[in-house]
C-alpha cells in the first residue's frame, strides 16, 4: 500500500469518525486491506497532514468552529422510509426525494457519524427563496476516484440534515454538480467540495423527504 493510497482511507475514515484516534483508525485501516497496519506509519501520516486531535482542534478554532454534532441514528440500522427509486435516465431528473436523517452508517453498529462543522457567521441566516430553503451538500474526501462514498446535506440552521448514499435516485446527478461547481469547505479541499441547492419539504414521499432541485443551483456566495 502506498501513502498516498493510505492517507486517501484515513481521512474517510476520519471524516465519518472524527472521535476515531491513530490507534482505532489503524484497525479499521486493517479491515479495509485485510492485513497488518503500521500504527506508526498511521500516526506519521495523520501529523504530516494535520488529521491528529491536537491539530484539528486547533484548525477548528482558528476557522470559527462553534461545535459538532452527528447525522442519523447509529444505534440501530436504517431502514428507508420509501423503496429506493431508480429511473432508466436519471440526467432527464430535475427533483430529486432526499430523506433526511440517513446516517452515514447505516449497519447500526457504528455510533461514530460524520459531523457537521458550525461555523460561526453574523450574517448568516435560514436562507429561503420562493425557490426553497438552501440546503448544502458536500461530498468526502475520495469523492472523485470512489462512485460509493456518500454525500453530506443540511440546512444552514442544521435542522436538517442527511447522508445521500449511492444507491439513493440522484445521487450521480448531485455529486456531479458538486464536483463540478462545489467550492473547498473551511478545512480546504481535504475536507471535500460543496455547492448550494434549492429544496423543500415533500408532500408526496412524507415529512422526512426534501425534495431537492438539481436543475439549477442555488448561488455559490449564498449566506451560510
Amino acid at each position: 500500500m502506498d501513502s498516498e493510497e493510505l492517507l486517501v482511507h484515513i481521512k474517510g475514515i476520519k471524516f465519518h469518525n472524527p472521535g476515531f484516534g491513530v490507534g482505532r483508525i489503524t484497525k479499521e485501516l486493517e479491515k479495509i486491506y485485510d492485513e497488518k497496519v503500521s500504527e506508526n506509519r498511521v500516526r506519521k501520516l495523520m501529523k504530516k497532514n494535520g488529521l491528529t486531535e491536537t491539530q484539528l482542534e486547533a484548525d477548528n478554532k482558528a476557522a470559527g468552529v462553534l461545535h459538532m454534532f452527528t447525522v442519523g441514528d447509529s444505534d440501530k440500522p436504517h431502514s428507508s422510509l420509501y423503496n429506493e427509486p431508480c429511473v432508466e435516465n436519471e440526467d432527464q431528473v430535475e427533483f430529486v426525494p432526499i430523506e433526511l436523517n440517513v446516517p452515514g452508517n447505516r449497519s447500526g453498529s457504528a455510533k461514530y457519524q460524520g459531523t457537521i462543522s458550525h461555523v460561526k457567521n453574523n450574517n448568516a441566516s435560514n436562507s429561503i427563496s420562493d425557490k426553497g430553503n438552501v440546503f448544502k451538500i458536500q461530498t468526502t474526501v475520495g469523492a472523485i476516484e470512489s462512485d460509493e462514498l456518500p454525500m453530506l446535506m443540511y440546512n444552514q440552521p442544521r435542522s436538517q440534515q442527511t447522508y445521500i448514499h449511492s444507491n439513493a435516485l440522484g445521487y450521480k446527478t448531485i455529486k456531479t454538480l458538486v464536483l463540478t461547481n462545489g467550492l473547498p469547505g473551511v478545512t480546504g479541499t481535504d475536507g471535500g467540495l460543496k455547492a448550494y441547492f434549492y429544496g423543500k419539504l415533500s408532500r408526496e414521499y412524507g415529512r422526512n423527504t426534501i425534495v431537492i432541485n438539481v436543475m439549477e443551483l442555488a448561488p455559490l456566495d449564498t449566506p451560510w
